[in-house]
């Protein structure tokens, strides 16, 4: 019994699937050797900022109350772009990343996002106006539309990289990985209305369920997705 509880943690701990390869080996090494200390702390502290500054930019933005109704509330769908725009962006990124041989360019990946982002607000926009104003969950509702938009460029491209078995997988792990990062966006409402329906009493203990979300879809992309490291270089 105690030897298959060591097993199963084993396999669900994603760090110690996979291997690295002699090439990545090396150049750790060669990055540990001969760059300074003070280069590696710089780095660590500027590579957040972008992230960071790009969140207050849109955090401040300032919004009518809601009481004002939609018609006074352009703002808010100017956010909304712009969230979307930088999620697409950074999606797009991740799909180049993962499949090299997918034809995006840097170029054609700022102005797909803008597409992708115009369009989703559109049906967030329309889907107000029949719904109401906020819209309950507007994110989570025009999710599924977005990452079809996202998809939909690639799909006369994905019949051609069918016929290519190393680049098919690269397809395949990618929309495991997207599977398993959508869910998140419905894993959190969810949580949070048990969370108010959780009587106070448990609500502490309830709340470490928010940590172990994550590292689950963790492990779930590592252990779906082992492949990708053999094919796609990090």
């Amino acid at each position: 019994m105690a030897t298959k509880l060591v097993s199963f943690w084993k396999l669900v701990q994603v760090e110690l699937q996979g291997k690295y390869s002699t090439q990545r080996v090396q150049a750790l090494f060669k990055y540990h050797d001969y760059v300074s200390s003070l280069r590696v702390f710089l780095v660590l502290l500027v590579t957040p900022l972008p992230c960071f500054l790009l969140i207050l930019a849109v955090d401040e933005v300032p919004l009518r109350p809601i009481s004002e109704g939609v018609h006074s509330s352009q703002l808010f769908f100017v956010r909304a772009f712009v969230c979307f725009w930088i999620a697409s962006i950074t999606a797009y990124g991740q799909i180049k990343h993962i499949v090299p041989p997918a034809p995006l360019s840097n170029a054609k990946i700022i102005y797909l996002s803008g597409i992708v982002a115009g369009i989703t607000v559109g049906v967030m926009y329309a889907l107000t106006l029949v719904i109401g104003y906020p819209l309950p969950f507007g994110i989570v509702t025009v999710s599924p539309v977005w990452v079809n938009l996202l998809l939909a460029p690639f799909l006369s491209w994905m019949k051609k990289a069918r016929a290519d078995p190393e680049v098919w997988t690269m397809c395949v792990n990618l929309v495991k990985i997207m599977v398993c990062q959508e869910s998140l966006i419905f894993i959190y409402p969810m949580y949070f209305h048990f969370f108010t329906t959780v009587p106070d009493s448990g609500k502490t203990a309830f709340s470490l369920l928010l940590s172990v979300a994550p590292i689950y879809i963790e492990k779930l992309i590592g252990i779906c997705c082992r492949a990708i490291i053999l094919i796609v270089q990090c």
